[in-house]
């Protein structure tokens, strides 16, 4: 387990060198020094026995490229870079400011050693309970995508209602406050989402909880029509409902109030998720085990990676409020779904248009493809020109262009799925894979069509 070793032994080398800076100083120059900007005197390092020594800022920046830098090389992907930057400095501070060690790379990696060894010891495994809006009554109880267990907040206090609040009064927290504040906040959502995370620093956790949990909500998002599914979400941003108020002034002077209410979510039947897994079941499980890569970033698959980018891209446009930022979005995700490393220079326009055509009309028929394949080019075009001004984003024309895209990238987000699932169970996940499938697809189209 080794750093770069140059690059540690001149970053611990400058190090050394601004401490002993800092404590040749006299008083003087100390009092001269510390109300200079960048206010080195304020960046320091802990050693024993509860002191301080300061190193400045240009060390400290130090400390934090010898994190980063580690994380790279190790790919230490349930490791936070700030943690591993502070048990790199109690280390340091050990081994050569207290040890006295010399700056040789054997006592560096035996200091980075220790520093992983120590921040992997404070990492948990935690489950995270995320306030959702899907739909706006509360049937069924629960229901899962993939590791995302979503339960009706009803369920949520009712299952954990009393150990949640044992545990709130063995902190020795006096007063209310504080719970009613969650308990008000949980009650105004139909809906919790459970995720746990594994092994990790708690930062990464929580990062890793809002990507899973909001690819399950974009997932629900391919189930549900673009008017209901725009409202799907995590807390974070609005509650189930909320009021709402105006006020305007009419010619005569008079000011005119008004009051409304606003309900976020789908309207549904209460058999909505059986009647969703009875048409999507074979999709919610693919789309299930790709979200579940947030999870274990370890396991990688280069195909599945991308359709999890390009469900992001969707999960967004779906959400926004803005014509002409959805075209956008909605444009990258099919970009995300047909483009590969190796179409080299090859027009981009060409790639995106001719595959979405050719995947969506399943094969070659003059009448399908050729309507398919002059929509998606309609769209690329709208979206390359909103792109270089050429156009306004909120010209009327652009809401039957997005209609446009509400109907095709949906299809292409399932479609592709299944694509790269076949790939994937026959070991074929990776970019050059999907690029020689692409190429198998487009010998069925004449060559006027390629």
């Amino acid at each position: 387990m080794m750093g770069k070793p140059k690059q540690d032994i001149e970053d611990i080398n400058f190090i050394l060198n601004e401490i002993g800076k800092f404590s040749s100083m006299t008083p003087e120059d100390i009092g001269i020094h510390i109300k200079q900007p960048p206010f080195d005197m304020l960046y320091t390092i802990n050693l024993a026995a509860g002191k301080h020594i300061p190193i400045g800022h240009e060390a400290a920046l130090r400390f934090n490229k010898i994190a980063k830098r580690h994380c790279e090389l190790h790919n230490y992907n349930d490791i936070d870079v700030l943690a591993l930057e502070r048990e790199i400095e109690n280390e340091f501070a050990k081994t050569f400011i207290e040890d006295k060690r010399p700056n040789e790379k054997k006592f560096i990696d035996r200091m980075l050693n220790r520093a992983v060894k120590a921040t992997q010891n404070n990492h948990k495994t935690n489950t995270h309970y995320l306030p959702c809006v899907i739909t706006r009554q509360g049937q069924p109880s629960e229901f899962r995508i993939g590791p995302v267990r979503f339960l009706t907040t009803d369920k949520f206090f009712k299952d954990f209602g009393a150990k949640f609040e044992k545990d709130y009064t063995s902190y020795g927290i006096t007063g209310r406050t504080i719970i009613t504040k969650i308990y008000d906040y949980y009650k105004s959502f139909i809906w919790v989402a459970e995720v746990t995370v594994p092994l990790c620093d708690d930062k990464i956790s929580e990062e890793r909880a809002l990507q899973v949990v909001q690819g399950a909500l974009d997932v629900l998002k391919l189930c549900f029509p673009h008017s209901h599914s725009h409202d799907l979400r995590m807390g974070y941003h609005h509650s189930s409902s909320e009021d709402t108020a105006k006020i305007t002034r009419t010619s005569d002077g008079m000011f005119h109030p008004g009051v409304g209410w606003h309900g976020y979510g789908v309207p549904t039947n209460p058999m909505w998720f059986n009647d969703i897994m009875s048409n999507n079941k074979w999709y919610l499980d693919c789309a299930g085990n790709a979200i579940e890569s947030y999870l274990k970033p370890e396991s990688k698959s280069e195909n599945l990676d991308r359709w999890l980018r390009a469900l992001y891209w969707y999960g967004q446009a779906v959400s926004d409020d803005l014509p002409g930022v959805q075209l956008v979005k909605y444009v990258a995700a099919l970009e995300c779904l047909t483009v590969t490393p190796s179409d080299g220079i090859e027009d981009v326009t060409d790639i995106v248009t001719r595959r979405t055509a050719l995947l969506i009309a399943q094969a070659y028929k003059d009448d399908v493809f050729e309507k398919t394949y002059a929509n998606a080019r309609r769209l690329y075009r709208w979206r390359s020109d909103l792109m270089h001004g050429r156009i306004s984003p909120i010209k009327k024309d652009i809401d039957s262009i997005v209609s446009l895209a509400h109907e095709i990238v949906p299809q292409m987000m399932l479609i592709v799925l299944n694509m790269f699932w076949c790939l994937e169970m026959n070991g074929r996940n990776s970019s050059k894979d999907l690029f020689n499938e692409y190429r198998s697809l487009e010998r069925q189209l004449p060559k006027e069509g390629k």
